[in-house]
């Protein structure tokens, strides 16, 4: 069957990306693969974003732009470009990050020669505020294998520098819509991760195409702001969520029982190394209640 319309559609959900987003759509705008649409979702900007969104899309036919209202958060946001593609293939971008050239063409060449596959993505550079490398991200053959409960233990046990890359890479529209997209929780995107692996494998492409800007920790002491910002300033049990997330995806995704089981049991075997993370979860909340007081 052949697809009325471009091949790959790239969703940017942004809010207040000013200070980066030029790096970030020359890069886009400036791939050897061309048959895209790039799907821009302001999340009510107050800074430089609208101005410079209208100007790409008034040069460039295949740039679509939308300003929301009002600032619904990170997680809407992401959905709402996901929910407008209309590729068989689809990625996410961020406002602060730059493609090489090479990037979409590589990744389009490596779903197309594996049916199996959900999704790929590249090697990652790992870039500073100012753009310089810090250091090569190179994960190797993360959830490739065939079978569901390796793939899922794979991503769960990824070292914690590799693991949300893939969260940026070139995936099946109808794949990622399955999962129910990104929810309104800090970190949601390592369990959309875990759930497109559910789904089926990943491939890759071993050369660093995608340069990810790394965000100081330092910024959001109490947790980043951007995913619900109805719940900004609540009490926040960040890895305790996670282990629900994952156990409550492990129950609905459909898969025999055994491998079931056998997910459950990576999920066990990860607990260990997160209880010192649950404990900073209550202290960090109380030194978030005396700074508000």
């Amino acid at each position: 069957m052949t697809h009325a319309g471009p091949r790959v559609s790239v969703g940017l959900p942004v809010h207040n990306g000013g200070g980066y987003l030029t790096e970030l759509l020359d890069s886009l705008l400036a791939q050897t693969f061309e048959d895209f649409e790039l799907l821009i979702s302001d999340n009510s900007s107050t800074d430089s974003t609208a101005s410079i969104c209208h100007r790409y899309a008034a040069g460039d036919a295949r740039v679509s732009y939308v300003r929301q209202r009002v600032n619904q958060g990170a997680a809407v946001n992401h959905n709402l470009v996901l929910e407008g593609a209309r590729a068989p293939y689809f990625k996410w971008v961020g406002h602060d990050d730059r493609y090489h050239p090479g990037y979409l063409a590589a990744c389009v060449a490596a779903l197309d020669a594996d049916p199996g596959a959900v999704l790929c993505h590249s090697d990652t550079v790992v870039i500073d505020l100012d753009g310089s490398p810090l250091r090569t991200a190179t994960p190797g053959a993360l959830a490739s294998s065939t079978v569901t409960w390796e793939r899922f233990r794979e991503v769960l046990l990824v070292p914690e520098e590799h693991r949300v890359f893939e969260m940026y890479g070139l995936m099946r529209t109808q794949v990622a819509r399955a999962t129910g997209g990104i929810g309104p929780y800090e970190g949601s995107d390592f369990p959309f991760i875990a759930q497109m692996a559910l789904h089926g494998r990943f491939a890759r492409v071993r050369e660093p195409l995608f340069e990810n800007r790394v965000t100081p920790r330092t910024r959001y002491p109490e947790g980043h702001p951007s995913y619900d910002p109805s719940q900004l300033g609540r009490p926040r049990f960040f890895h305790a969520r996670m282990g629900l997330e994952f156990a409550g995806l492990l129950l609905r995704h459909p898969m025999p029982w055994p491998d079931r089981l056998r997910c459950f049991s990576a999920l066990a075997d990860n607990w260990p190394r997160k209880l010192r993370h649950l404990a900073g979860d209550v202290t960090g909340n109380v030194r978030g209640a005396l700074r508000r007081q």
